[in-house]
Parts: structure tokens; sequence; C-alpha cells
């Protein structure tokens, strides 16, 4: 098996953060070259930082369970070993921005010892949801899409015939 699945979120909060006070200090060096020079520093350092601070989580999963790590620049690797029967909940919930009000799609396992990952939907997302669902047969429910072209997915309780 061995299907990695990976959410890469210190470049995609580097790239956020530094694009937002870059463009800002875009703006503001039109008016007041100094400043605006300062702000374009603080968007620099605040990409740097989002990098070497923020982490990247990959779910792997194998035949008797799942791999989940985590790197970042500033902590180091963690690794973590579950098996599928240490799944206690699997929830799927969609998370809506506050500032821009878009929503991501998410899918959160917990286990007897917490939280085990919250990954939000990236390329695979579906078979990730699809490889839980097939694994964790001990739990009551399943996450089903509605219909075929459905984005969302909703609880539905497992038939065990």
């Amino acid at each position: 098996m061995g299907k990695e699945f990976t959410n890469s979120n210190s470049i995609r909060m580097a790239a956020i953060a530094g694009s937002i006070i870059g463009i800002v200090g875009i703006g503001v060096i039109t008016k007041n070259v100094l400043l605006g020079s300062v702000i374009l520093l603080l968007a620099a350092i605040a990409f740097l930082l989002f990098l070497y601070y923020g982490s990247d989580t990959t779910v792997i999963c194998h035949e008797k369970g799942f791999t989940v790590k985590i790197v970042s620049r500033g902590k180091g690797m963690s690794l973590h070993e579950y098996g599928w029967e240490e799944v206690k909940e699997t929830q799927y919930y969609d998370n809506e921005s506050e500032e821009d009000h878009l929503t991501t799609r998410r899918m959160l396992v917990k286990t007897a010892s917490g939280p085990a990952f919250n990954l939000y939907a990236m390329k695979g997302f579906d078979e990730l949801i699809s490889i839980f669902n097939q694994k964790t047969s001990h739990l009551p429910y399943v996450w089903k899409k509605p219909r075929e072209m459905s984005n969302i997915y909703t609880k539905q309780e497992r038939s065990f015939s």
C-alpha cells in the first residue's frame, strides 16, 4: 500500500504571509520609500519565520496502520505509528476562514492518545478518506459523498451485511 498524503503548511503559510505583507509594502513605498522598504523587509522576515517554524504533515498509510510524520525546520521531526484498531474517531468537516470566508475541507483522525492528524484537502484527499473508511471497519460509520459530483462528505451508518 504505502500511500502518502502531505500538507506543506510551512511553504503555504510563508507564501501567504510574505505576499500579503509584501503587497502592503509595495503600496506604502509609493507614498514613503523608507516606510515601504521597512515593510518589505518585514515581509521577508515573516516569510522566513513561517518557513522555519511552520510544520509539514505527511500521513503514510500501510496495511497494518498509518504513520504520521511532522517536519519543522525549527523543531525537527516527529514520527508516530498507529494501528488501524487504534483509531477511535474520524471526522470530516469544512473549516470556513474568518478573513476571506473560503471553505477548506479537512479530515481529523483521533486515537485513544489524542488527535493523530488534522489534514486539509490536498491531492488524493478523496483517496485518504476512502482508505480510512475501508481500514477502520470497527467504526460504526463511513464518510460518503451524497452525490457523485459533490465535494462534501456526510457521515453514514456502516452496513455490516
